[in-house]
């Protein structure tokens, strides 16, 4: 979709659900919504992280607060579903982004050396990277564990978007293989949890 189309959306958006709910940060005075935050999110979310079970509008927003980890199950990621706001389940266990162990490779050896210890302390078994994230796992004979990278697709931004900033196009991003990914759409992210496209 292109940006003046986003733009007009969101204007009707705002328009028809009176702006951010009132009582909460980020409302303007006559009830409209304010500009972005500094989180990069739409003027639709709330500045700060509403409270499970608050007024919301409209149905099917998603806004993402806190530290952004690549997993998004780490993440306080809330939805609006009926009316009201609810945690989004990712269904997924979290794995905090953090430094890397020593023992991590780096992305480009990851190749060369495709094998892994499985039998290594759990903080080297799972290796951050601006491309992706990579952990050991069993790999099925005869590979025995190898290194497996959540890399999305080309043209997909990394580091993954917050949930519910804006964005252009029709991307559909797959962040944890087979767990999560990210699409673009009505010009915002948002997050599926239902497993492969």
């Amino acid at each position: 979709m292109e940006r003046p189309l986003v733009l007009i959306w969101m204007a009707l958006m705002i328009t028809a659900c009176g702006g951010v709910t009132t009582g909460q940060k980020g409302s303007s005075a006559d009830g409209g919504a304010t500009a972005v935050s500094p989180d990069g999110l739409s003027p639709l979310c709330p500045t700060e992280a509403p409270l499970t079970g608050a007024a919301c509008s409209p149905d099917g927003l998603m806004c993402e607060y806190g530290p952004l980890n690549f997993n998004i199950a780490c993440d306080n990621v809330m939805q609006c579903q009926s009316g009201t706001w609810s945690s989004f389940p990712s269904g997924l266990v979290c794995t905090p982004d953090g430094p890397n162990a020593a023992s991590c490779l780096t992305f480009a050896e990851l190749d060369k050396e495709p094998t892994c210890d499985e039998n290594a302390p759990a903080a080297s078994q799972l290796c951050t990277y601006p491309e992706g994230v990579c952990e050991c796992d069993w790999g099925g004979s005869p590979n025995g564990f190898i290194w497996s990278c959540d890399t999305p697709e080309p043209g997909c931004p990394l580091p993954r978007p917050r949930v519910g900033s804006a964005c252009t196009g029709d991307v559909d991003c797959d962040y944890v293989n087979c767990g999560y990914d990210q699409a673009c759409m009505n010009g915002l992210w948002v997050g599926n949890a239902d497993g492969c496209d």
